[in-house]
């Protein structure tokens, strides 16, 4: 063996053993500092715990492809679990104020590192042997402390579930298929869910609160219980939309038109059905009452069954549209 082998050899000897050392040492300071190098195990699989600020968060931002995202409020401490996530294909901001994770439907968009706001985030990743598997899942959550304003989640084929939150947040929703459940949710501001391309999405709104609510679907199953807003716009081009409604304003308009089956409170009607709810004239003509705004419900669909109900409905509540 002549020299110069000899002094490549040891040449490499030695950068292994200094990158050897620079791996202990990253993984003393990450410890030290509390950060988290690999994916722990988890009940659902490996993830990654995050901490949040319960006085401070307001702001939820989140973009999967295929993922479970439960934001559960009412929690004893503040955390958001990511589980059985491609490191090196999501982008996480944890600020104080606000939670954005960002997932990649594949490495060629995370190409441009850049323009994309993804990191490498090292080889640890690449050359592991066993790459994340199972159903990818985010939890959060929250306190009663925490005070959400915003909540934005975009999933292309997944399921979206909000429980036990009452906070004046608003929320939006944009999805292909899956399902979106709301359960003990009450706000002030709006809820409003897009699927314009959908072919198999399931809808429940079970104790759900909010000033108006928009759901826009290609096909969905919607049910409710207990579903209280002031205004609102439920079209559903195809499937079904069972509405338990609680009017939160005193005076309100509301109007079916939908091709499929129509009842209200088990009585059938035709494709139309139509309800006002108005204040009674006066004769002063400076009464601002009879000029105020009255809010509006529509629910149109084009082969959509509708089924309505709730104490409002009643004989006594208005004007609506009977069979033939």
């Amino acid at each position: 063996m002549n020299k110069r082998i000899k002094a490549t050899l040891l040449m490499g000897c030695i950068i292994m053993a200094a990158g050897f050392m620079i791996c202990i040492a990253g993984a003393i300071v990450s410890n030290v500092n509390g950060e988290q190098l690999f994916a722990d195990k988890m009940e659902n699989g490996n993830g990654y715990v995050y901490s949040v600020a319960e006085d401070k968060l307001t702001g939820i931002d989140i973009t999967v492809t295929d993922a479970t995202v439960n934001i559960i409020g009412g929690s004893r401490e503040s955390r958001i679990e990511v589980i059985n996530f491609d490191e090196n294909l999501y982008y996480v901001d944890n600020d104080a104020a606000k939670f954005t994770f960002r997932e990649s439907s594949g490495y060629k968009q995370v190409l441009n590192f850049f323009e994309s706001g993804f990191t490498f985030k090292g080889v640890r990743y690449i050359m592991r042997f066993s790459p994340p598997s199972g159903e990818k899942i985010i939890n959060i959550y929250l306190t009663n402390k925490n005070i959400l304003k915003n909540c934005y989640i975009t999933a292309g084929t997944g399921k979206i579930s909000i429980e036990d939150i009452q906070s004046d947040a608003t929320y939006r929703f944009s999805v292909l298929d899956g399902s979106v459940t709301m359960n003990n949710v009450s706000t002030e501001s709006d809820i409003s869910l897009s699927a314009l391309e959908s072919s198999d999405l399931n809808i429940v709104f079970n104790s759900v609160t909010a000033r108006d609510i928009s759901v826009e679907a290609a096909y969905a199953t919607l049910k409710s219980q207990q579903l209280s807003f002031e205004s609102g716009k439920l079209n559903i081009t195809h499937g079904s939309a069972q509405v338990d409604f609680i009017p939160l304003s005193q005076y309100f308009k509301l109007n079916v038109n939908a091709n499929g089956k129509l009842t209200v409170n088990d009585s059938p009607y035709t494709s139309t059905y139509s309800i006002e709810k108005l204040p009674e004239a006066v004769e002063d003509p400076e009464e601002t009452e009879t000029t105020a705004v009255i809010p509006s419900v529509t629910i149109h669909g084009r082969e959509l069954s509708v089924y309505l109900t709730g104490e409002c409905f009643g004989p006594s509540a208005g004007e609506e549209t009977t069979t033939e």
